[in-house]
């Protein structure tokens, strides 16, 4: 029986606004007259990002962070074909992105998911890749009373994939790792760790990345098919 569910925050319950999508859109089509359909551009950033990790633990300063955004631009810019023409304003491309000002907003429909699994008894967690910052972001966000457990990787200077990360969360709050369902975006990040760790697992994949396995769902919603059968919890 699931008693806790646990999900990962940025692209799983929540997400920059505008989206990297958005803003790649508008650069290509502002600097080059070329209008990428907001379909691939997604496509690409959600492929780039499965194998290209932000870490909070070891990416410390602000050139670091810089550097680290350059190169993953560049990747997603070669992907869609116009690498050469940004390719000597990788730096024109990261100040275009921090002039946006972006803020995390919550997914369609997340508090009300929270909300109904708290009225069933369901514990919720978020175990996050981020910096300190992240308790402020979930207090903004009217978070506070919803969420129960919460570990980020740059308060404990581990993060995922590595597994010590998923015990830590454990450990802390007593949880039983075959009671948890963990929701994230990533296979590498979320899905084979918490996996390996013991926990029931589910991949978030809303631009089908992946083939539909059943444990592969396409909207956070889905999660509730866990609890249809179970009359106790």
């Amino acid at each position: 029986m699931i008693k806790t569910v646990v999900c990962d925050f940025a692209d799983t319950i929540a997400e920059l606004n505008p989206r990297d999508a958005e803003l790649f859109q508008r650069i290509i089509r502002d600097r080059l007259g070329v209008n990428i359909e907001i379909a691939k551009i997604e496509n690409v950033c959600g492929l780039i990002k499965q194998f290209n990790f932000y870490s909070s633990v070891n990416i410390k300063s602000p050139a670091d962070r810089r550097l680290f955004y350059c190169e993953l631009n560049s990747r997603i810019l070669r992907l869609l074909g116009v690498f050469h023409e940004f390719e000597s304003s990788a730096d024109f491309v990261y100040d275009y992105f921090l002039s946006a000002n972006r803020k995390w907003k919550l997914k369609d429909g997340v508090i009300d998911l929270f909300l109904y699994l708290k009225k069933k008894g369901v514990s919720i967690g978020i175990l996050s890749n981020f910096d300190s910052k992240l308790k402020r972001i979930v207090s903004d966000m009217k978070l506070d009373d919803i969420v129960d457990y919460m570990l980020v990787s740059q308060d404990v200077s581990v993060e995922k994939p590595d597994q010590l990360f998923y015990e830590m969360l454990i450990d802390k709050y007593n949880l039983v790792k075959d009671e948890i369902l963990y929701v994230g975006d990533n296979y590498e990040l979320d899905y084979l760790p918490a996996r390996k760790v013991g926990m029931q697992t589910v991949l978030l994949d809303e631009i089908g990345l992946m083939a539909k396995h059943g444990y592969v769902i396409r909207e956070l919603q889905e999660i509730l098919s866990f609890f249809e059968d179970c009359e106790d919890c």
